[in-house]
């Protein structure tokens, strides 16, 4: 499955060498959040290579290798995807050899206050300011690292497959009730209820059983390890994307911002997938904005850190 190789000079050295930290806090706010996450995706690309991990770009990352050739001008964060074994493993090396101004998100393995990505990738010396989830508030920035879990191809069992992730975004919708929709009334009432049942059960309750339910008898089946299903996020991830596995697997290199890193085999039917038909066309300027947040500091260890905003530039580019 496009499995990388490593060249005997690059066992532990120190990654803060390598990639050493050269935000420069004098570019546009939205460049310089991109320039920090850059060097993480590059220090998380060196640790699977060096590990042999199958990972690749996903989502606005993977649009912005293909029609941008790096970032979309407007973007503000980081998706990578990876196999369910090789996520677990990365979990558990990158714990001891990411920088020591990085650091894994969960510590645990457990995303306390947010269940819909199991891990991110942050920044210690970053500080998110004004943001659209209260689950970045005051954290540093970061990068989402989504494990992929493999589908059944036909029904019934990819419709009992697809029930289980319906399940699950419903119960995340109960524990964080969404801004809008039919469902929220429903979340928030049971929500409340919830509550009021607390510390005996809590909204959080379901989630966690539901997480343990699935690693022991959907995410360890032996169809789930087999590789003969189509990769689709996990059981673990809000999201319910399935793939083709030939337009996933072997992954290849792809340019994104001068520097090569893994994208799905066929990059088009993946895109194709996400926005459309029409996904080389971008949004008109009056959509183009940052989706996650809006103020940051970008480097905390200057005696003067300020609060910078993100301009409207993009929206012109």
């Amino acid at each position: 499955m496009g499995k990388a190789l490593i060249n005997a000079d690059m066992k532990n050295p120190s990654l803060g060498m390598i990639f050493p930290d050269e935000r420069n806090i004098q570019n546009s706010t939205l460049r310089g959040i991109q320039f920090i996450e850059l060097r993480m995706l590059k220090i998380v690309d060196y640790i699977c290579t060096k590990h042999g991990l199958v990972y690749w770009l996903d989502g606005g990352t993977l649009l912005g290798a293909v029609r941008h050739g790096g970032f979309i001008p407007w973007d503000d964060d980081v998706d990578i995807v990876m196999p369910r074994r090789d996520f677990d493993r990365f979990m558990e090396v990158a714990r001891k050899e990411l920088p020591s101004d990085l650091e894994i998100d969960p510590a645990t393995g457990i995303i306390e206050s947010d269940y819909s990505v199991p891990c991110r990738i942050r920044d210690k010396y970053s500080r998110i300011v004004d943001t659209q989830s209260p689950v970045h508030e005051q954290r540093g920035l970061f990068i989402d690292v989504l494990p992929c879990d493999d589908f059944h191809r036909s029904n019934p069992m990819l419709m009992m497959d697809l029930m289980c992730k319906s399940i699950y975004r419903n119960l995340l919708k109960i524990y964080m009730p969404p801004s809008r929709g039919a469902f929220r009334p429903v979340a928030i009432a049971i929500n409340r209820i919830l509550q009021l049942l607390a510390p005996v059960i809590t909204a959080e309750t379901p989630i966690k059983v539901f997480r343990a339910f699935s690693r022991k008898f959907l995410i360890k089946s032996k169809f789930r390890e087999s590789g003969n299903g189509n990769p689709g996020y996990g059981f673990d991830v809000r999201w319910t994307r399935v793939f083709k596995r030939d337009h996933i697997y072997p992954v290849e290199r792809i340019v994104f911002e001068g520097s090569e890193f893994f994208a799905p085999k066929n990059p088009d039917g993946v895109l194709r997938v996400f926005y459309g038909d029409e996904y080389m066309t971008p949004h008109p300027p009056s959509k183009r904005s940052a989706k996650h947040f809006s103020s940051v500091i970008l480097d905390t260890r200057l005696g003067s850190a300020s609060i910078q905003t993100i301009s409207d530039d993009a929206k012109r580019t």
